[in-house]
């Protein structure tokens, strides 16, 4: 158990060593050296618990993604699941948008990976399948239309790859606020079934009309 546990210290040193070198130097400067030199250890220790350098970064990437996630609201007893669904979308959208340097550099590793590297694959399967376990819950309360799912996550994942261009390259934000508004807007419109947008100028959620999707059978 002690070693254990120092394996997991070690690793947690690593990791945040990496986020330092990401924001003073940037992705490119990412080696087992660097990185040894940055957490005090030898570079032999760091190899020691990655398969090579593109792992430790598929590791590194994916850690620090589940620590950000835990943000994200959840469904809890009592509570009205589509405000809980709209909270999530807003959030999604704002997470999106966010200027932190190891997501600028995420994206960077993804983008210029080769697309048949394991590694990779793998890395993709786990995104994946940790956002679609984030809308089970809302799937499973019943609020999400069954035949405009398959197009509210495509909207979701180009409106996302839209913004994370945008972090990527430094562009500036045009329109940002009309740009995280109206995103959530047509997201949330498109996944909820219909009668359950809230729409702000109806005093009774139930009674609002969709705009925009088709309607949900």
């Amino acid at each position: 158990m002690e070693k254990e546990e120092q394996s997991i210290n070690n690793i947690s040193h690593i990791f945040d060593a990496i986020t330092e070198i990401i924001e003073e130097e940037g992705l490119p400067a990412v080696t087992f050296s660097s990185v040894a030199k940055k957490c005090f250890l030898h570079r032999t220790s760091v190899a020691y618990y990655f398969e090579g350098k593109e792992n430790m970064l598929s590791q590194y990437f994916r850690y620090m993604q589940d620590q950000y996630d835990y943000k994200i609201p959840h469904l809890y007893p009592g509570c009205d699941p589509v405000e809980l669904f709209c909270k999530f979308i807003d959030n999604r959208i704002e997470m999106a948008m966010s200027d932190l340097p190891w997501l600028r550099a995420k994206y960077k590793y993804l983008l210029e990976a080769n697309p048949d590297d394991t590694v990779l694959q793998a890395f993709t399967v786990h995104v994946w399948e940790t956002q679609f376990s984030q809308i089970r819950p809302f799937i499973d309360a019943g609020i999400i239309c069954d035949r405009r799912f398959k197009e509210g996550m495509a909207l979701w994942y180009s409106f996302g790859a839209s913004l994370r261009f945008q972090a990527l390259f430094g562009k500036q934000r045009l329109f940002q606020e009309y740009i995280i508004k109206e995103g959530a807007e047509k997201l949330k419109r498109t996944f909820l079934k219909d009668g359950l947008y809230p729409d702000p100028g109806t005093a009774d959620p139930q009674q609002a009309a969709p705009a925009g999707p088709p309607a949900c059978d």
